[in-house]
């Protein structure tokens, strides 16, 4: 089997309050919550570890309490579990998620507390980092790779794209996972995959009708998307073999067919995770996408984010409903 890697360019440490209700300007009164070194790209892995696929996880990780929970989880799950933190300067970011009625509300740090460091001398610590990220010793030849989550405020433009291409000259399957302009780069840069949100695409293509947005994905040079759209479920979209702008699109829906309460904040990276361990697979679409949903939708009644309530699995994925739909051009 293929190596499955994932690349995390903005880990957290994820904190998760659970309370009865959120009252905005009252005091609470937490006696449930966890600490878990989080990010996208470290929920993708726990989770494909948890489903009995060795994984390494990838990224800058530099935090004391960050790394334990890193050393706990390669214990937890021997064989299937490893990480490889890359060097940087300053400790990981904060993640709060509080979950309250069957939602969650989440509070999201935008990268490390720099102090009073200037922009400039921040940037230079990151390019520092980067070049040695692209360096590549971590990736594996023929590789699948999911790069997952948000880049630091700071971050220096541009590496994103260079990764991509350093990961297809190795012969790697690149899934990308991000917002904003980093998706517009990623579609540029060729990523196999993408996996925007429906929120997500629409706010990086500027474009509200959804067949048009991922169009525009597309004609920048995505070779696929695969969208969530919440309970509605994920949707599917290679690139045509004509031009995107001009050519109908076929499109794959699958969808829980039940409904799951719950924290949804990692059932997008557990979607990843199933995607991701298909492609790796060589299985077909539907198989993939299928997959892919019940192990998002496993993730929601989940205590915390990277972790599948795996009895859950085989009764959503006899519930799935799936349909093919054309958008035309």
């Amino acid at each position: 089997m293929p190596q499955l890697i994932t690349f995390t360019p903005n880990p957290a440490l994820d904190i998760t309050y659970t309370v009865d209700a959120l009252k905005i300007g009252s005091t609470h009164r937490v006696e449930d919550f966890v600490y878990r070194a989080g990010g996208k790209g470290i929920n993708t892995a726990s989770v494909l570890a948890q489903m009995g696929y060795p994984t390494r996880a990838v990224g800058f990780f530099s935090s004391p309490e960050y790394l334990a929970d890193l050393e706990k989880r390669k214990l937890e799950w021997q064989g299937r579990f490893n990480f490889q933190p890359l060097p940087m300067p300053f400790p990981n970011r904060q993640s709060v998620a509080i979950v309250a009625d069957g939602d969650a509300t989440v509070f999201n740090e935008a990268g490390p507390n720099y102090g009073a460091m200037n922009p400039k001398d921040i940037t230079q610590h990151w390019e520092q980092a980067w070049l040695q990220a692209l360096e590549l010793d971590w990736a594996t030849p023929n590789a699948f790779v999911s790069i997952n989550g948000s880049f630091a405020q700071g971050s220096p433009q541009g590496m994103l794209g260079r990764l991509i291409s350093g990961l297809h000259d190795l012969g790697c399957w690149v899934m990308v996972d991000t917002s904003g302009q980093f998706l517009l780069e990623a579609a540029q840069a060729g990523a196999d995959c993408l996996k925007p949100n429906v929120a997500e695409l629409r706010e990086a293509t500027g474009i509200t009708e959804l067949p048009a947005a991922a169009r525009s994905l597309l004609s920048l040079g995505a070779r696929s998307l695969l969208i969530s759209a919440g309970r509605d479920g994920l949707a599917y979209v290679e690139h045509p073999a004509a031009p995107a702008h001009t050519a109908s699109l076929q499109i794959e829906w699958a969808a829980p067919g039940m409904t799951l309460e719950g924290n949804p904040t990692g059932a997008g990276d557990a979607a990843v995770a199933g995607f991701l361990s298909g492609m790796s697979e060589n299985l077909p679409t539907h198989e993939t996408l299928g997959r892919a949903v019940s192990w998002s939708a496993a993730a929601v009644p989940a205590a915390v984010a990277g972790v599948l309530e795996t009895e859950m699995v085989a009764t959503i994925a006899a519930k799935m409903t799936f349909q093919t739909e054309e958008w035309s051009a």
